[in-house]
This record gives structure tokens, C-alpha cells and sequence, in this order.
């Protein structure tokens, strides 16, 4: 998969604002802190929100929605560093989990949707299609243990004509249905 340097990315959504129209504030709410840019009275274009609970996002905002890049650290270890849309992932991101799984992939509304490589913490990953969060369409799913099926998926099961390669090197054509060889 083609890597994507994101990181340098700010102020995509002021571009229909004038800048006298955009001032930077401090803004205390039952919430969290704000500390960015407001317009017309709501959070829009670049700021950090610090939520009570310990969470922070430092990105791109639109009408008090997070929207366009940011990213997002939680108290417990895990982030989300992508593209958002009315406050759900959608577009590229890179999403860790606190057990050290991470899904570097096409997100829509908060689900893992199109292109994506999902890498688990013990080292096995998938890489393939995703809809609807889960594995479905074409993939390739690699084991901590070696082995390898490369085929297609439905509703994260392996479903349909497939290759499967043991941790030796031997491989087999396989026909599965819901994750059983048949």
C-alpha cells in the first residue's frame, strides 16, 4: 500500500471564509477546552479540543464538527491520525488500538470501507478489501504462524475461491464457505 505523508496538512477549511471572519479563541465548555480558530460563532478551521475525559483532537474544523485532517489521542493509548467528515473517520487514516493493532486504510462514516491493510499486535495483518468494517471482497491474510490464504472474503470470513499457503510453503486451491474449506 502507498504511504501518504498527511502530517503537514492545516487550515483546508477556511478557504470559503475571510480571514477577518476567522478569529482564535479560548473557549471553555461543560465539554472540554477549545483553543483555535471560531467563526461565526463555531469552532471552523484549525484548533485543539481538549475533552474531560482526556482526549485530544488537534485538527481541522467546520461548523463545531471535526472535518477534514486531524488527529485524535485518547487516555487509554489509542489515536486515529486521518481525514474526518461531520465528526465520523472518512478518507484515509491510520487508526491504533491500545492492544497495538492499527487499520491503515479508506474509512466512510466510521467504518472501514474500501482499500485497507489491518495489522494485528502478535504480527499478522490483512490486506485487501473492506466493507461495512469488515473484511469482503479481495484479500490477503498473513499469519503470525506463516501461513497465507489469499482469496476472497464475506463478512470477515473467508468465502469464495482462495490459495492457501502453509507455514511450509505448500499451497492448495481451496474453495471455502464462511471460513470452512470445502
Amino acid at each position: 500500500m502507498n504511504k501518504i505523508d498527511i502530517t503537514n496538512i492545516k487550515n483546508i477549511n477556511n478557504s470559503n471564509l475571510k480571514q477577518s471572519e476567522v478569529k482564535t479563541e479560548d473557549i471553555h465548555s461543560n465539554q472540554g477546552t477549545y483553543v483555535g480558530d471560531v467563526a461565526n460563532g463555531k469552532r471552523n478551521g484549525y484548533g485543539t479540543f481538549t475533552y474531560k475525559n482526556g482526549t485530544v483532537y488537534k485538527g481541522n474544523w467546520k461548523d463545531n464538527l471535526t472535518e477534514g485532517y486531524g488527529e485524535f489521542y485518547w487516555p487509554t493509548g489509542e489515536t486515529y491520525i486521518g481525514y474526518s467528515k461531520r465528526d465520523f473517520r472518512d478518507g484515509f487514516g491510520i487508526y491504533t488500538w491500545e492492544d497495538g493493532d492499527k487499520f491503515e486504510g479508506n474509512w466512510k462514516a466510521d467504518l472501514k470501507q474500501g482499500f485497507g491493510k489491518y495489522t494485528f499486535a502478535d504480527g499478522s495483518n490483512y490486506v485487501g478489501e473492506w466493507s461495512n468494517d469488515m473484511r469482503n471482497g479481495y484479500g490477503k491474510e498473513i499469519l503470525a504462524n506463516g501461513s497465507v490464504y489469499i482469496g476472497e472474503w464475506k463478512d470477515d470470513l473467508r468465502h469464495g475461491n482462495g490459495i492457501l499457503v502453509d507455514s511450509e510453503g505448500n499451497s492448495t486451491i481451496v474453495k471455502c464457505f464462511e471460513d470452512k474449506i470445502i
